[in-house]
């Protein structure tokens, strides 16, 4: 299950797709995957988690939870903010936006 993260290095300017690169590192209690994103933000990190955990066939929706809460803990940001960014800018979270808020509920 997802235990962290880390904001692992900057990759500067991506002139093929325009934006800025940066690369995280998900720490799981199994494994540790870094990354690349095309920013660093709330967004940007759930789809890279989204990305490790749907490549490792493992339930995604939980694991997103477990960051937010993490998150939240880390920033003080209320978990429902959080969502809410996701679900307005952030496509890939829609697929598993009602799971996610079923996990939160036993949290």
């Amino acid at each position: 299950m997802f235990q962290s993260y880390e904001y692992a290095e900057h990759f500067g300017y991506d002139e093929k797709i325009n934006k800025y690169r940066y690369l995280y590192k998900i720490i799981d209690s199994d494994f540790v995957e870094e990354v690349a994103t095309n920013g660093a933000n709330v967004c940007s990190l759930v789809s890279a988690l989204i990305e490790v955990y749907e490549k490792q066939n493992l339930n995604v929706a939980a694991n997103l939870a477990l960051l937010f809460q993490y998150y939240h803990d880390r920033s003080g940001i209320k978990i429902s903010f959080l969502i809410n960014l996701n679900k307005k800018y952030n496509s890939k979270y829609l697929k598993y936006a009602d799971a996610v808020e079923n996990y939160m509920v036993w949290m």
